[in-house]
Order: C-alpha cells, then sequence, then structure tokens
C-alpha cells in the first residue's frame, strides 16, 4: 500500500517529469541565433541548480507534512487511548461494585439500593440455600 509519502514523492519528485530536460533540449528551446552562446551552459547549470533547490524544498514540505499528519494521528490515537482506559477503569468499577453486592448477598448483608421485592428476596434465599445446603455457612437472615 502505497503511503502519503510515496505517492507524493512519485508525482511530484519523478525524474521523468518535464523539468527534467538535458542540456540539447535547453539549448533547443531558445531561437536559433542564440544557441550557440556559452551562456546557455551557464543558464542551464542555473537552471538545474534551481530546480534542484525546489526539489529539495518539496521533498523537505512532504517530509514536514507526513510528520504533521503523523503527529495528528497520534494525538487523536492519544485521545482514543485515554477515552478507552477511562471507559475501562468505569466498567472496572461498576464490576467491582457487582461483586461487592453479590458478596453481600452471599454474606447474608442487604445491598445498599436494596433488592427489590419481596418474591424476589425469597428467591435469593432459596438460591443461597441451595448453593450452601450441605454447609453451615449459610445463615438466612429476617428481612
Amino acid at each position: 500500500m502505497a503511503t502519503e509519502e510515496s505517492v507524493l514523492n512519485s508525482f511530484l519528485l519523478n525524474s521523468e517529469l518535464a523539468d527534467n530536460l538535458t542540456l540539447k533540449q535547453f539549448n533547443n528551446l531558445f531561437p536559433i541565433a542564440y544557441r550557440k552562446n556559452s551562456l546557455i551552459k551557464t543558464l542551464y547549470r542555473e537552471f538545474q541548480l534551481e530546480r534542484n533547490r525546489i526539489r529539495e524544498t518539496i521533498k523537505e514540505n512532504i517530509v514536514e507534512e507526513s510528520i504533521e499528519t503523523l503527529a495528528v494521528a497520534e494525538k487523536l490515537m492519544s485521545r482514543e487511548i485515554n477515552k478507552m482506559n477511562e471507559d475501562c477503569k468505569r466498567s472496572f468499577e461498576k464490576i467491582e461494585n457487582i461483586n461487592n453486592e453479590l458478596n453481600d448477598v452471599v454474606y447474608g448483608r442487604i445491598p445498599k439500593g436494596g433488592i427489590g421485592q419481596a418474591d424476589d428476596i425469597e428467591r435469593l434465599k432459596v438460591t443461597l440455600h441451595a448453593c450452601f445446603v450441605d454447609t453451615d455457612e449459610f445463615q438466612p437472615m429476617d428481612v
């Protein structure tokens, strides 16, 4: 899979772009009367240097853009991880609360919010009695 950086490098810095001219091609861009002028080679060198400066600037901008993209992605991922950690923390707290309430029920203590209707309490007593039928651990309490 092509990355953004590789696509931009390929498209913007590909050596087959029209700005890659040979000296002969560059020379042919001038009117015939000036093609033998020695300054054309100097202009060609300047053209190459400027083209290379531009290409380097483009390359730096591509890298900078990629780094900025990664930085934004990192921030988003960090936020998502923090949110997930908070969700996990809340879920763990809920599980702990449920576990504590179940322990209260197992040991005959009524949870803070109460259990509910009388028939629910009776069903719990029956369930607890069934669980501890052969032990002395279960002591039903009157509610």
